[in-house]
């Protein structure tokens, strides 16, 4: 009656660490009389587990799909919140050492992982603002999740997926910066980079000719740089 009923996935997954607690303490004792007791409470509790887990799953996947959120600005959402502290109880009651419980946990907590990336993907290009928004917006809301991790002293395996997120989000942000304040001296940049990508910088140095390398505009760079020096505090401080 309880467990079908229960959408506690943190409750469930307690009662399985409790269970498997008294098993090993029961095993270390040489106690076998409530093993077949124990074995049926564990295929009570993890197949109701995953189905609580999977109806959280689907409402992220419905939350995308439906266009059921819509931010009003750059913070990060009560969904990432949510997420957040729910994932970070599965993962800290799901990775103890001493832990011998099997690894269901793991395609789950994965699943959610990607369909709350979709989600905050998703609002990202509702904001106003156009790019900039959306991009403030995912590193706000991955900085969150991050937070509430850290917080909890998880493994790197369970914050390496949002940490790389977050530092993409953050060199995307930081690029279109540049190229809204410093266009010129970036798009020289990315053009002239191919041209000296393959040149072995100490031969240049003993070589007696001082001869910029083929496909350097050296008239061009004169420009951009000189642009850059009248420009940049007044560029940055926009920033």
């Amino acid at each position: 009656g309880f467990l079908t009923s229960c959408w506690d996935s943190v409750g469930l997954l307690l009662m399985a660490r409790i269970v498997d607690f008294y098993r090993k303490r029961m095993q270390t004792r040489q106690v076998s009389c409530l093993d077949s007791y124990l074995d049926a409470l564990q295929l009570l509790i993890w197949p109701r587990l995953r189905v609580v887990l999977d109806a959280n799953i689907l409402s992220l996947r419905k939350a995308a799909q439906q266009n059921l959120t819509a931010p009003t600005n750059n913070n990060p959402h009560t969904v990432t919140r949510r997420y957040a502290e729910l994932a970070a109880s599965l993962y800290a009651l799901s990775t103890t050492q001493d832990s011998s419980l099997p690894d269901t946990l793991h395609q789950p907590l994965l699943a959610m992982q990607q369909e709350v990336c979709v989600l905050l993907s998703c609002m990202a290009g509702k904001l106003e603002g156009g790019d900039q928004g959306g991009l403030v917006f995912l590193v706000n809301n991955y900085d969150l999740v991050l937070t509430v991790f850290h917080e909890r002293h998880l493994p790197p395996k369970a914050t390496v997926a949002f940490e790389d997120l977050l530092r993409e989000q953050v060199q995307r942000f930081v690029e279109s910066q540049l190229m809204r304040h410093f266009a010129d001296m970036v798009t020289f940049v990315k053009n002239t980079e191919p041209a000296v990508a393959n040149i072995d910088e100490a031969n240049i140095r003993t070589q007696a000719s001082q001869s910029p390398p083929p496909g350097v505009d050296v008239q061009k760079m004169e420009v951009v740089v000189r642009n850059f020096s009248s420009n940049w505090k007044k560029e940055t401080d926009r920033i």
